[in-house]
C-alpha cells in the first residue's frame, strides 16, 4: 500500500457509485494511505499489535479505510456484516467470542443502533464499540508507529459464511495475500491502467481480495456499488462495465443468470462490451447453461465468446486455486451422470440421455499442487476416478483460529506417496482431465445457494424448533439441482404422538417461514415423514446424502410434501377477494409477478409461499422505492408478507408525509376480560394437548463473576416484574376461551444451590445438569408466576444465574 501511494499518489483506486449509477466519493492512493495511518493512530491508542478487531461497516470507502487502518495498526481485522436485525447479533457474538476480539469498530451513523443491540445480548455488552469519524481529523499521519510484522504475521481472519454454532476463522497471513494476488494478476494479466466494477460483499474472500485488495496490489481502479444495488437492478452493473470500458470482472454464477432474467432488450440496447475480455466466475458451481444463456443474450452487444474464465478457490487457500490464463472458451466435458455418482468419470456424447455437462475450472496455479485423493486411504485416484480435491502451496492459509484439532485434520493431510508435504483437504470432489480441474460435488454437507454458504445443521435446528410437533434430531437438510440451480430440500420427522393431530399444511408453512426469516432462503421442497424414516448411522448421525438420494429417487415414505414445482403446476387463479382494490395494490401485483416470475398472484397471497427469498425481496423493495418513493428494509418483508399488507403500509407512509393529527392510544382497563393474542392462544391450546411440553420455554443464562448479593438480585427481579405487567400475566380459560389475567403482584424467589462442596472439576457439569432440568420443567399457564430463577454457586466469586420464562409472556425480541 505504501509503495503504491508513493508511485501512484494521485491515482484513484476506489470510486463509489451511488445507487449503483452516479459517481460519489473517491479515494486516491495518497488519501487512502494518509487516512489509513490516521485511523491506525487512533486504533493504536485502544489496542495492541495482534489484537482482533471486528469491523462492522457497510460496504464503501469507510470500510476500506478501516480495513487498511487496522492493518496499519498491526491489528487483525475481522470483517462482518453490520447486524441488521437481532438474529444477526448471535452471528456477531459467536465470531467475537471465537476470535477473542478486543473491540469492535463501526460507522458513526450505525453506532447508536449497534450499541443498543449489543446491550441486549449478554456477551456483547462488555465489547468495546468505537467509531473514529469525529476524531480522525484531529490526528496526524506522522504520529503513526509502523508495526513489526512479517510475511507470516496474521493479516486478517476470514470467517466463512455458514454455521453460527461453530464459526471458523481462516487465518490469512500477509505472505498468503501477496502470493495469491500475484497469481490473480497472472490469471487476468492486470495492469495499472485496468479498472473493474465490483458489487461483491467485502466481508468474504471474493469481494475483499478480488474487489478491494487486488486493485491496490495492481495499481488499478475499482468502481464500487453495493450488493443491494446490483441485486435490485442488475442492469446497473452491466451499464457500469459498459460505461467505464471495464476489461475484467468477477462474480458468482447466479449473478450472470440474474443479468439475463432481470434485464430487458430496451435496457440492453445501449451496452457496449467490445472491451470486456475476462469475466471470472466462481464461488459456487459454474453452470455451462448459465454461460451459454449469457453469451447468447449479450453477444449482440460485443461480448466475446471466450469472455468466461471459470475458476476454483476457497477461503482456506486465501482465494484462488485454479484457473485458465489463456483467452480460450471454457472447457465443458460431458460425462455419464450415473457413473459420476458412483465416483467414476465416463465420457459420453453431449446428446446422451444420461450425460451431465461439467465445466472445467482451469489449471493449478504456479507453486501450487492439486491432487485428487481417495479420502479414506490418502492415495491418489486414477485419472478416471472422482476424489477429494487436495491443495498444497504458499496460498494455503495457516489454519482455523484457535482450533488446533480441526486445523490438523483439514490443513495437514498427507499423501501416502508424499509424506513430507502437507495438503489442504477442501471437502470438494473433483477430477483432473488433461491437467484441468473439474468439480464434481462435495464431501462436506455445505449448501451453497446464490453464492452464500449454509450449514445443514443450522437449518435443521431452525426447522425442529419451528413447531412443537416436530421430532428433535429428526431432520435432514440438503441441496438438489433443479433447472441448473442448487435448491434447498428439508426432510423432517413428525413426533409419533402428533401424527394424527397435526395440520400438515400449517406445519409446512411454519417451517418455510422459519427458514426464510432465519436464513433468508426459500426451500424448494419440505417433506414431513414418520419417526425413524430419516436415515442415520449406527451412532445416530444423520445421513444426508442417503436421504437426498431417497428424495431424488422418490422412495421416501412421506406424511406430507410441498414443493415449488407443485405450486407451479397447479397455479390457480386468485379468488375474488384476492383481486386488487386500489392502484397501489395493482402496481404491487405487477411488481410481484415480474420479480417472482408467476402468472397469477392475489393480494392476500404470501410472499414466501410464492417462492420469495432474500434475493427477490431486495428486488421488490427497490421497485417499491422507484414506484412510490417509500423506503423499506428487507426485514419489513417478514412483517408485510402480502400485497394487501404492503399496500396498507405504503398508503399509510404516503399519507403521513403531510402533517396529521397524532393518534392517541387509550389504555384498556385491566378489570375487563382481556382476550389472548393469537400466538398466546396457540400456546395455550398446545399446552392443553401436551401439559408436559416445554418447547415454549425461553432460557436466559448468565455467568456472574464477583461477589453476588442474592437478596439484591431478588429485589431487582421484583422491580422488573412490577414494571412489566406481561411478567405478572397468567392465562385462564372461561368456557373454552383463553383470557389474559394481569395480577397486581407476584413473588419470585430464586432457587439457590451451592456446589462448592463438590470437587472443582465436577462443578461445571453438575451446574449444566441443574440448568438443563431447570429449563425443561413445564409451566402451568394458569398458575403464577410464568417465570422462575436459578442461582448456582460454583466458587466464592463465581455464580451461574438462569431465568426461564414461558414464551406466552416473554419473547426475548422486542426492544
Amino acid at each position: 500500500m505504501q509503495r503504491q501511494a508513493a508511485e501512484y499518489a494521485e491515482k484513484t483506486p476506489f470510486v463509489s457509485l451511488i445507487n449503483g449509477e452516479t459517481e460519489g466519493d473517491s479515494l486516491s492512493f495518497r488519501q487512502l494511505d494518509r487516512d489509513a495511518k490516521k485511523f491506525a493512530v487512533l486504533l493504536q491508542q485502544h489496542a495492541k499489535s495482534g489484537d482482533r478487531v471486528l469491523l462492522l461497516y457497510p460496504p464503501g470507502l469507510t470500510y476500506i479505510v478501516a480495513f487498511f487502518g487496522t492493518l496499519y495498526a498491526g491489528c487483525v481485522p475481522v470483517p462482518l456484516y453490520p447486524p441488521r436485525h437481532n438474529r444477526y447479533l448471535y452471528r456477531v457474538l459467536a465470531v467475537a467470542t471465537d476470535a477473542q476480539a478486543s473491540l469492535a469498530l463501526a460507522d458513526s451513523k450505525l453506532i447508536p443502533k449497534i450499541r443498543t443491540q449489543f446491550n441486549s445480548v449478554d456477551g456483547l455488552k462488555q465489547l468495546t464499540l468505537l467509531d473514529f469519524d469525529a476524531d480522525i481529523d484531529r490526528v496526524s499521519p506522522s504520529d503513526w508507529r509502523e508495526p513489526n510484522i512479517g510475511g507470516e504475521s496474521l493479516a486478517f481472519l476470514q470467517y466463512t459464511s455458514g454455521s453460527t454454532a461453530a464459526p471458523k476463522g481462516v487465518m490469512v497471513s500477509h505472505r498468503n495475500l501477496m502470493h495469491n494476488s500475484a497469481l490473480i494478476q497472472q490469471l487476468v494479466h492486470s495492469t495499472p491502467e485496468d479498472n473493474t466494477v465490483s458489487w461483491l460483499p467485502p466481508y468474504h474472500d471474493m469481494g475483499l481480495i478480488g474487489g478491494i485488495l487486488q486493485p491496490v496490489y495492481c495499481g488499478g481502479c475499482t468502481y464500487l456499488m453495493s450488493p443491494v444495488d446490483f441485486v435490485s437492478k442488475p442492469i446497473r452493473w452491466l451499464r457500469a462495465i459498459s460505461r467505464y470500458q471495464t476489461r475484467t470482472t468477477s462474480a458468482p454464477n447466479f449473478a450472470f443468470d440474474l443479468c439475463v432474467e432481470k434485464t430487458t432488450p430496451e435496457q440492453r440496447a445501449s451496452l457496449d462490451f467490445n472491451h470486456w475480455e475476462i469475466a471470472t466466475v466462481g464461488a459456487e458451481p459454474v453452470r455451462a447453461d448459465t454461460m451459454e444463456r449469457f453469451l447468447r443474450t449479450f453477444e449482440p452487444y460485443g461480448l466475446r465468446a471466450n469472455v468466461f474464465r471459470p475458476v476454483y478457490g476457497l477461503a482456506e487457500a486465501t482465494l484462488f486455486v485454479a484457473g485458465n490464463a489463456e483467452p480460450v472458451p471454457p472447457t465443458v466435458a460431458t460425462v455419464q451422470r450415473t457413473a459420476l455418482t458412483a465416483g467414476k468419470v465416463v465420457p459420453v456424447e453431449p446428446e446422451s440421455g444420461d450425460g451431465q455437462p461439467v465445466v472445467g475450472c482451469g489449471f493449478s496455479a504456479r507453486e501450487q499442487e492439486i491432487a485428487i485423493v481417495d479420502p479414506k486411504t490418502g492415495t491418489r485416484c486414477a485419472p478416471n476416478q472422482v476424489g477429494e480435491i487436495w491443495v498444497s502451496g504458499p496460498g494455503v492459509t495457516q489454519g482455523y483460529w484457535n482450533k488446533p484439532e480441526l486445523t490438523a485434520e483439514t490443513f495437514q493431510a498427507r499423501l501416502t506417496d508424499a509424506p513430507g508435504k502437507t495438503f489442504l483437504r477442501t471437502g470438494d470432489l473433483g477430477f483432473l482431465q488433461n491437467g484441468e480441474l473439474f468439480i464434481a460435488g462435495r464431501i462436506k454437507d455445505l449448501i451453497i445457494i446464490q453464492g452464500r454458504n449454509h450449514y445443514p445443521q443450522d437449518i435443521e435446528l431452525t426447522v425442529e424448533r419451528a413447531h412443537p410437533a416436530l421430532q428433535s434430531g429428526g431432520g435432514a437438510a440438503f441441496s438438489v439441482e433443479i433447472d441448473g440451480r442448487e435448491r434447498l430440500v428439508v426432510v423432517q420427522e413428525v413426533r409419533r404422538t402428533e401424527l394424527r393431530k397435526i395440520d400438515p399444511d400449517a406445519v409446512i408453512e411454519t417451517i418455510r417461514r422459519a427458514i426464510a426469516e432465519v436464513h433468508e432462503i426459500q426451500p424448494y421442497a419440505v417433506v414431513l415423514v414418520k419417526p425413524t424414516v430419516v436415515p442415520k448411522t449406527s451412532s445416530g448421525k444423520v445421513q444426508r446424502f442417503v436421504c437426498r438420494r431417497q428424495f431424488v429417487d422418490g422412495t421416501l415414505k412421506t406424511v406430507a410434501e410441498w414443493s415449488q414445482r407443485q405450486v407451479a403446476d397447479t397455479g390457480d387463479e386468485p379468488h375474488a377477494r384476492s383481486r386488487p382494490r386500489s392502484h397501489v395494490e395493482s402496481a404491487l401485483m405487477e411488481i410481484w409477478r415480474d420479480v417472482l416470475g408467476v402468472d397469477t398472484v392475489g393480494i392476500d397471497d404470501d410472499f414466501f409461499r410464492q417462492g420469495g427469498d432474500s434475493l427477490s425481496a431486495m428486488q421488490i423493495l427497490s421497485r417499491i422505492g422507484d414506484a412510490f418513493g417509500v423506503e423499506l428494509d428487507v426485514s419489513d418483508l417478514f412483517r408485510l408478507t402480502t400485497i394487501e399488507k404492503q399496500a396498507r403500509h405504503i398508503e399509510s407512509a404516503l399519507q403521513s408525509a403531510s402533517p396529521a393529527e397524532p393518534i392517541v392510544i387509550e389504555p384498556v382497563s385491566r378489570r375487563q376480560p382481556l382476550r389472548t393474542a393469537f400466538s398466546q392462544e396457540r400456546m395455550w391450546f398446545i399446552q392443553q394437548l401436551q401439559p408436559d411440553n416445554s418447547a415454549y420455554n425461553i432460557v436466559i443464562p448468565v455467568r456472574l463473576t464477583g461477589k453476588l448479593d442474592v437478596n439484591a438480585l431478588e429485589w431487582a427481579l421484583h422491580q422488573v416484574i412490577q414494571r412489566h405487567e406481561s411478567l405478572r400475566t397468567i392465562i385462564e380459560a372461561v368456557d373454552g376461551v383463553s383470557y389474559q389475567v394481569v395480577l397486581p403482584q407476584i413473588t419470585l424467589t430464586p432457587k439457590q444451590i451451592d456446589l462448592r462442596h463438590l470437587p472443582a472439576d465436577e462443578r461445571e457439569s453438575a451446574a449444566l445438569k441443574l440448568a438443563s432440568e431447570h429449563a425443561a420443567g413445564p409451566f402451568v399457564l394458569n398458575k403464577s408466576p410464568l417465570l422462575r430463577a436459578l442461582v448456582v454457586q460454583l466458587a466464592d466469586e463465581l455464580h451461574f444465574v438462569q431465568i426461564t420464562v414461558h414464551h406466552s409472556v416473554f419473547d426475548a425480541w422486542s426492544t
